[in-house]
């Protein structure tokens, strides 16, 4: 999925050859070339500006749930 705001930097050409690879590796490289970064939320890659992409992650990693605190072993 690429963001709507980044679809111009979208359409700039890129090239490369693969063989092998993981796609979350292939995306990685292909976006980088456009100056443009994925971020994975579950099954979803998401393709958007360096910018975006950080405070996109921050804010999946923030609404993931947490794990209840450990208590310590002498409690």
């Amino acid at each position: 999925m690429v963001d709507g705001r980044a679809a111009e930097q979208a359409k700039t050409p890129v090239s490369a050859t693969f063989l092998n690879v993981p796609l979350e590796t292939g995306l990685r490289v292909l976006a980088d070339m456009a100056d443009l970064k994925p971020v994975q939320v579950d099954n979803v890659f998401y393709v958007t500006t360096r910018d975006n992409a950080a405070r996109f992650k921050a804010d999946v990693e923030e609404s993931k749930p947490r794990p209840p605190e450990m208590k310590k072993a002498s409690e």
